[in-house]
């Protein structure tokens, strides 16, 4: 079992927020199932990642945050700082365009992370990271885009207790978050997926939340959809390394594609 400082670990799912389909998960520092078994490794020094590849219409969202792994006796819940990288050498590129595009450290009140806005990933394209850091080992990892799912216009039916449609997923993304955005509120749906298949969606309305204004749906590729499922077992100073994604390092990398389909109105 790895450890890390707590405030790390609010300050990674607050940047993770971001992907607004993880707000219907539990805190990872919430009472859930613990895990059956510890794995006992020696600590080697290394980085310890979030990265997201994001395709969302025309903007660039995508990021990295950046830190360095550490062994349990230099946990310090009390530590007023982070163990920040902000020198690394952060790069991603596809497989196809193989255009390499280097990230640049960016610290705001939002969040510490290494942005691009010249990056706009595509869909089905697979990425490859890679991270440099002095006196680290040099952290690689991969991610695929999830194609955009299909909502059939036809199958769309609101009324004053109910919101339905049918979707067809693809069968590269391995969980969906189905938000509902009313005026007021919002309600969500979440399931895992293996193929592309055409699926019913119904959410009740709840008449506080006012009248429903569009569909939001959240792909996660494989990576993610694990990161996900991980969280509500996790302790808040430990990391295990079945959720790992890279090589070299620790951590995870990971892609979503987010659509937004606007409801006609009238309905």
């Amino acid at each position: 079992m790895r450890s890390f400082n707590k405030k790390t670990i609010i300050l990674i799912f607050a940047i993770f927020w971001i992907l607004p389909g993880w707000q219907s998960c539990d805190l990872p520092w919430q009472t859930g199932p613990m895990p059956s078994a510890i794995i006992e490794t020696e600590f080697e020094p290394g980085l310890n990642i979030l990265g997201v590849v994001r395709l969302e219409d025309s903007t660039a969202n995508s990021f990295v945050y950046v830190e360095r792994a550490y062994p349990p006796d230099e946990y310090d819940a009390q530590a007023d700082t982070l163990p920040l990288v902000k020198d690394a050498v952060v790069q991603i590129r596809g497989s196809a365009d193989t255009t390499a595009f280097t990230f640049q450290y960016f610290g705001d009140l939002s969040g510490q992370k290494y942005v691009n806005a010249g990056f706009r990933p595509v869909a089905g394209e697979t990425y490859h990271l890679a991270i440099e850091a002095p006196n680290l080992p040099r952290l690689t990892a991969t991610a695929s885009v999830p194609h955009l799912p299909e909502i059939d216009s036809n199958s769309l039916q609101v009324s004053a207790t109910i919101a339905s449609f049918s979707m067809r997923t693809t069968d590269d993304a391995s969980m969906y978050d189905v938000y509902l955005l009313c005026e007021n509120g919002q309600s969500v749906e979440r399931f895992s997926n293996e193929q592309a298949v055409t699926k019913e969606i119904q959410f009740t309305l709840n008449q506080n939340d006012g009248n429903p204004l569009a569909v939001r749906i959240f792909g996660y590729d494989r990576n993610l959809a694990k990161l996900s499922n991980y969280t509500s077992s996790i302790m808040p100073q430990s990391f295990l390394e079945t959720v790992s994604t890279v090589e070299c390092g620790y951590g995870c990398f990971g892609a979503v594609s987010v659509m937004t389909y606007v409801l006609p109105t009238g309905n």
